[in-house]
């Protein structure tokens, strides 16, 4: 049964680019040019896929490649999937308020298109011993109200986010920290309770400005301050938020006068946008047949390769009926994952197998992950008590029937998953119940444990322990299925305080078998990665992590 709590958006919602332009270049004067940037299913049992044949198909380009000289002014427009669940970086947990954090905010570092951490508000930074990092910030680098930020700004938006009451989604990530020092109004001293290797790749989260944060009724959460490239100007909710240039940036001035993000929960219809020039640039999610279809386009240049991400099930495991593994285990071996990646998914992911992202150092192909099988299904599910189907086909145990409740949101793809999994179920002997909400609500009923199974996705993996310790360990701030396994948290906690990146790669990979194994998550697909841009978008280079930072860069031609 197919329930929508909102009703999916299927028009354009999109402002015309020349009146928003005319908006916002009243408001930014002329600077100059920043310097340029830095059907059948697959065996019973799979084996991950081996790295190099994580998809790297490019078509046209992976970078917008100049054109003449760069040009200042324009609107930038680009397509996001959902609204941001809150502008303060701190609480950020979706893909659309971290691409708030790209454009409004700046971090000590931000990670590159190569993963690699680089200078961003912190100019140099040194590792003295494993339990110690000094940065050593820009002078003169000015909040958009014009206060300039220092060292006590930093040490506020950490220690604020290792604060148990501030409850930051990301807690887990930073709580080895154990205080921040203000050396001087320059300088700050991280200092943790043990060695740390993910903490550069996780200092990409932007400062915010202490003497606003602090205020008990500050308006961050919907009215970002940061040092940023572009200005906040309005958030029409649900539509479109609106930035504008930032001529006092510390880099230089961006070329474009602003960006329009508008929110557009319709994958089709953001492709239609791209086409029409209503938009210059979108991400994924894309589907398939939109993206074989914009590769054919004179004047768009689609980049297609392995993602960051993963879309998976999480199977709530202190539910009375899935605490038992069998059942989880069983519900594994129902999806068939080859045939939703070639249909639903036409390619553009693979098949999922465990945490670990094909196309990084960290990959295994010695994980075995659990395949489609659904006599192995009914085996497991024989085992745990389920033995007798009722008149409908549906599994009885203890006269209660074999029903469960499946909540995702109003992606097209997800959509389209969730009823692909209850066909399937339903043969087995499983009904699924199945609600579709927006974004936000789905998130909410999760995390308060409202759920017994949810298709999401992970993003934004630039290191294996984001997206290990939150998901899997006791502590963790996202392990919303309250997983808990004594070996998998010590070799997490373990992988965490080595920097040896090969010692690192085999306790994740120990982990991950685990983890597969126990089933708290079903592994659906490895994500792929696309964005497409019309040829108008230059100096912009493509980042697989879905940051959009390289705006900072970019330019119009026309």
């Amino acid at each position: 049964m197919l329930r929508h709590v909102k009703k999916q958006r299927v028009g354009m919602l999109l402002v015309i680019a020349f009146l928003t332009a005319l908006v916002l270049t009243a408001c930014a004067a002329p600077q100059p040019a920043p310097p340029p940037s830095a059907a059948t299913s697959a065996p019973a049992a799979t084996s991950a896929p081996a790295a190099n044949t994580a998809p790297t198909t490019q078509a046209k380009a992976t970078q917008a490649t100049s054109a003449g000289q760069p040009r200042k002014g324009g609107i930038l427009n680009v397509g996001l999937p959902v609204d941001p669940g809150t502008m303060d970086p701190r609480l950020q947990n979706d893909t659309s308020a971290a691409n708030i954090n790209d454009l409004v905010y700046n971090g000590l570092i931000f990670n590159d298109e190569n993963l690699q951490p680089q200078p961003d508000l912190a100019e140099s930074w040194e590792n003295p011993d494993p339990t110690h990092w000094v940065f050593h910030l820009r002078k003169g680098v000015k909040f958009h109200d014009g206060t300039e930020l220092k060292a006590a700004d930093v040490k506020y938006t950490f220690e604020s986010m290792i604060d148990p009451a501030f409850k930051s989604p990301r807690r887990s990530l930073y709580a080895v920290i154990q205080s921040v020092d203000a050396i001087d109004d320059y300088t700050v001293r991280f200092n943790l309770s043990a060695p740390y290797a993910p903490l550069l790749a996780y200092l990409d989260i932007g400062i915010v400005p202490k003497a606003v944060a602090e205020k008990p009724n500050n308006t961050l959460a919907s009215v970002p301050l940061g040092t940023g490239p572009f200005k906040f100007v309005k958030w029409d909710r649900g539509n479109q938020i609106v930035l504008q240039r930032n001529d006092d940036y510390f880099k230089g001035a961006p070329y474009l006068d602003g960006v329009v993000l508008h929110i557009i929960p319709d994958n089709s219809v953001k492709a239609v946008g791209l086409e029409s020039g209503d938009l210059d640039l979108i991400e994924s999610p894309m589907a398939g047949s939109d993206v074989k279809r914009l590769k054919t386009e004179a004047h768009i240049n689609v980049v297609q390769t392995t993602g960051l991400g993963i879309t998976y099930l999480n199977i709530n495991t202190v539910d009375p009926i899935l605490s038992d593994a069998r059942v989880r285990q069983a519900i594994a071996w129902l999806i068939d994952r080859k045939t939703a990646t070639d249909t639903i998914y036409e390619g553009m992911d693979q098949p999922g197998v465990s945490p670990l992202i094909p196309g990084t150092w960290w990959y295994s192909d010695k994980v075995q992950g659990i395949g489609y099988d659904p006599a192995k299904a009914q085996q497991l599910l024989a085992e745990a008590g389920w033995t007798t189907k009722g008149p409908d086909g549906i599994l009885i145990k203890d006269g209660k029937p074999l029903k469960l409740s499946l909540r995702t949101y109003d992606d097209p793809n997800r959509e389209q998953l969730a009823q692909f999994m209850a066909d399937g179920f339903k043969k087995a002997g499983i009904a699924l119940d199945i609600t579709i909400s927006d974004f936000a609500t789905l998130t909410a009923n999760v995390q308060a444990g409202k759920y017994q199974l949810a298709i999401i996705g992970w993003l934004l993996l630039v290191d294996p322990d984001r997206g290990f310790y939150r998901q899997f360990a006791p502590d963790g701030d996202a392990n919303w299925e309250k997983y808990s396994n004594p070996k998998v948290t010590d070799l997490l906690t373990q992988a965490r305080t080595i920097s040896d990146r090969a010692k690192r790669a085999d306790l994740y990979a120990q982990a991950a078998q685990i983890i597969v194994n126990d089933a708290p998550y079903a592994f659906i697909t490895t994500q792929g990665y696309v964005c497409a841009y019309r040829d108008r978008v230059q100096g912009y280079t493509v980042n697989r992590s879905q940051s959009i930072k390289a705006i900072e860069h970019a330019w119009l031609s026309q």
